[in-house]
C-alpha cells in the first residue's frame, strides 16, 4: 500500500464521506418530514461505507475492511476528513463482522426498502387518481393520504 497515489487515497475518503453525508440527508429529511427534531436514529449503512455487496461473506468484508483501513487510515492519508471516513469503515467493519449487528442491519435495510414500496405505492395510486378526476370518472374532493381515504365536504 505504500505505492499507492494519495489521490487513491482521498478518492476513497470522499466516498466514504459522501455515504455519510447522504445518510445525515436522509436521516434529517425523514425526520423534518416527521415533525421530529432530525437526529441520528441509526449508524449508516455498513454495507455502502464500506462499498461492498450485502450478500458479502465475512473474509470479504475483512479483506475490504484491511484495505480500506491501510488506504485511508489518518497516517497515511492527507486528507482533512480522512479520520473520520476511518472511523466510519472501523464502524461498519464491527457492525458486519458481528452477527447479531448484521442481522438486525439487514433487517432494517429490508424495512427501509419495504416502506419505500409502500410510499410509491401510495403515490402511485394518488397519481391515477388524479387522472380519473381529470378524466371525471371520480369526485375531485376525494384524496388518499397515507393510505387513508379522506372526502372533502362541502357546506
Amino acid at each position: 500500500m505504500e505505492g499507492v497515489a494519495q489521490d487513491a487515497r482521498e478518492e476513497e475518503v470522499l466516498r466514504v464521506l459522501r455515504v455519510l453525508r447522504d445518510f445525515r440527508a436522509a436521516a434529517n429529511q425523514s425526520a423534518g418530514q416527521a415533525g421530529q427534531v432530525p437526529g441520528p436514529a441509526s449508524l449508516p449503512d455498513a454495507y455502502a461505507v464500506l462499498g461492498i455487496d450485502p450478500g458479502a461473506a465475512a473474509p470479504d468484508i475483512k479483506r475490504r475492511y484491511m484495505r480500506l483501513s491501510l488506504l485511508i487510515h489518518p497516517d497515511k492519508c492527507q486528507h482533512k476528513e480522512a479520520h473520520a471516513a476511518f472511523q466510519a469503515v472501523t464502524i461498519a467493519a464491527k457492525t458486519l463482522q458481528d452477527g447479531g449487528l448484521r442481522l438486525a442491519l439487514d433487517a432494517q435495510r429490508e424495512d427501509a426498502e419495504l416502506r419505500r414500496r409502500a410510499v410509491e405505492a401510495v403515490q402511485q395510486q394518488e397519481r391515477e387518481r388524479q387522472w380519473r378526476v381529470a378524466r371525471g370518472e371520480e369526485p375531485a374532493g376525494v384524496t388518499i393520504t397515507h393510505g387513508r381515504l379522506h372526502v372533502k365536504r362541502r357546506c
